[in-house]
């Protein structure tokens, strides 16, 4: 992920795992303008060559990645959803550090977008995507 995403800095798993797999626990660290911060994860679903979901201890949030293949190519979403809504503590941070929850939302949404271009350019052939021919199309939702 720090290949890609504008926000997380470097991921480490902890202490005991070894593979990315269901259950694995990692540690991110991020970063926005000045500030830094540590979060935890956990993957909570996991599909070799189809998806992965993540969630964040700290703020409750579950990321995902899925490829969804069809007849053009393959469509990769992302999402950012908080099933158990936000926790007090991230909600807190948000509103006194972050400009507010809509201000943040639409950061993170804009860090998805950039996160999706970077994964693009990293996985697609240049010449593909600039004749428009990559058969891929990314989605944040």
């Amino acid at each position: 992920m720090p290949e890609w995403s504008p926000q997380v800095v470097s991921t480490r798993l902890r202490a005991g795992f070894e593979r990315v797999e269901a259950g694995t626990r990692f540690t991110n660290r991020n970063s926005h303008g000045e500030m830094e911060w540590i979060t935890h994860g956990e993957i909570v679903r996991f599909e070799v060559d189809r998806e992965i979901a993540f969630r964040i201890e700290e703020n409750w949030v579950i990321w995902s990645f899925l490829l969804e293949p069809h007849e053009e190519g393959t469509t990769l979403v992302q999402r950012r959803e908080a099933p158990e809504g936000i926790s007090p503590f991230s909600g807190e941070l948000t509103e006194t550090y972050m400009g507010g929850r809509e201000t943040f939302d639409a950061l993170m949404l804009e860090g998805m977008s950039q996160t999706l271009a970077g994964i693009a350019g990293a996985v697609l052939d240049p010449a593909e995507v600039a004749r428009g021919h990559s058969g891929w199309s990314g989605a944040s939702r």
